[in-house]
C-alpha cells in the first residue's frame, strides 16, 4: 500500500502533476512493488518521497520501480540553549534582526527565487532551474499565509539582507524553515545566523532544528561550526512517468 498526496502547490510551478508519497507498506512486498512499478496508487507526471537512507527496503523498491534519487538531506539539531555560547567569530559581529511582517513576505519572495541552487527540485537533472526558482518563490507567498514567523535583517535603507522563516512548536522548539541572504550579501550570512541563534536564545527556547541538502557544503560547514549536529539523513526519491 502506498500513501501520499496529490501536491498542488508544486504543480503549478513545475507545469506537472506532481504526487507526494508520504509512507510506502513494506509488509507485502510483492504487491507493493506492483504498485510502485505500475503508478497505479496515483496519476502524475512526477512522483516524489523522502525517506530514510538506511531504510535500505524501500531503497530497493524504489530503485527497482525507476525511482531516481535526487536531494540526500540532512536533520540537524542545536539543543539545550540555554547553555550555548555563540563561538567568537560570530559573536564579534552581532546583526539586529527584527520580526518581518506579513506584507514584507513578498519581498522576502523575491530573493528566494533568486538564491537557491539546492532543494529537492533544484537537484533534480530533469527539472528545469528555473521552474524550482518559481517553485520557491511561490513557497515563501503561501508560508505568508501559514502560521509562521520571520526574522530579517535589514540595510540601512530598509531593504531586507537576510531572512529566515521558522515555527515554534508548543516545547519551545523551533523549526528553521527557510532561511538566506540578498544575492551579493551572502557574506552576511555566517553573522545573521549567528545573530538568529541568539534572538532565539534570549527567547528562552530550548532547541533548533532544520533540514539542509548534503549537497550545500557552505552551509553544512556554517552549520558545524555554529555547533549543530546531524540526527538524521534523508533522501529524496523522483520519478518521471
Amino acid at each position: 500500500m502506498i500513501r501520499g498526496r496529490y501536491t498542488p502547490w508544486d504543480e503549478s510551478a513545475l507545469k506537472l502533476r506532481t504526487f507526494e508519497i508520504l509512507e510506502i507498506d513494506t509488509k507485502n512486498i510483492e504487491s507493493t512493488q506492483i504498485e510502485l512499478n505500475d503508478n497505479s496508487f496515483c496519476n502524475a507526471d512526477l512522483i516524489y518521497g523522502r525517506f530514510p537512507a538506511n531504510n535500505f527496503v524501500v531503497k530497493e523498491l524504489l530503485f527497482k520501480s525507476g525511482y531516481i534519487a535526487c536531494e540526500t538531506s540532512f536533520r540537524i539539531a542545536l539543543g539545550k540553549l540555554h547553555e550555548y555560547t555563540l563561538p567568537p567569530l560570530y559573536s564579534r559581529r552581532m546583526l539586529p534582526v527584527n520580526k518581518a511582517k506579513k506584507s514584507e513576505f513578498k519581498d522576502i519572495a523575491d530573493i528566494a527565487r533568486d538564491m537557491f541552487k539546492f532543494s529537492r527540485f533544484h537537484e533534480d537533472p530533469f527539472i528545469q532551474k528555473h521552474l524550482s526558482d518559481i517553485r520557491m518563490y511561490q513557497w515563501v507567498n503561501d508560508l505568508a499565509n501559514q502560521d509562521v514567523a520571520c526574522l530579517v535583517n535589514k540595510s540601512n535603507l530598509g531593504d531586507i539582507i537576510s531572512f529566515m522563516i521558522y515555527k515554534v512548536n508548543d516545547r519551545k522548539q523551533v523549526d528553521l524553515i527557510l532561511g538566506g541572504s540578498k544575492k551579493g550579501f551572502e557574506m552576511h550570512s555566517p553573522f545573521f545566523w549567528g545573530s538568529v541563534i541568539s534572538y532565539f536564545k534570549s527567547e528562552g527556547l530550548s532547541k533548533i532544528l532544520t533540514t539542509i541538502s548534503a549537497a550545500n557544503n557552505g552551509v553544512l560547514t556554517l552549520y558545524q561550526n555554529l555547533g549543530f549536529k546531524i540526527i538524521e539523513t534523508n533522501i529524496d526519491y523522483h520519478k518521471h512517468v
